[in-house]
């Protein structure tokens, strides 16, 4: 019997507390969510990277004096270097004869020599 009335009480507890916070978390008509107020019409679509083939990423090398230096290898499209975190990049291997990149890594011993690895030949830059 008294674990029959702990029962009842604990049910009536709970659906007592889930009404509410249904009542609490009702909002007025004239109430926007924090997302419906924002107003990104002053942005605009740009191309961040290659077009023809991107997306696919092979490898990355960070600068462990800069964190916000880093180099992006592309399975097609070349080596990317970026000193903002990503915001712009700028292609750094266009001058080269292919374009599909294996591997990146920066000379342990000097930051300012990055390796790549295209077609079983390896390569720098300074």
């Amino acid at each position: 019997m008294k674990k029959t009335l702990y029962l009842l009480l604990a049910c009536l507890v709970g659906f007592g507390q889930s009404a509410e916070a249904q009542r609490k978390s009702k909002k007025s008509k004239d109430e926007k969510a924090p997302l419906e107020s924002i107003s990104i019409s002053g942005l605009s679509w740009r191309n961040v990277g290659p077009a023809l083939t991107s997306g696919r990423i092979s490898d990355f090398a960070f600068n462990p004096n800069n964190p916000f230096e880093y180099y992006v290898a592309t399975s097609a499209g070349g080596v990317w270097k970026t000193v903002n975190a990503g915001v712009t990049y700028e292609p750094i291997f266009d001058s080269q004869g292919s374009y599909s990149i294996g591997v990146v890594t920066m000379d342990p011993n000097n930051p300012n020599v990055i390796w790549w690895v295209r077609e079983k030949t390896t390569t720098s830059a300074q």
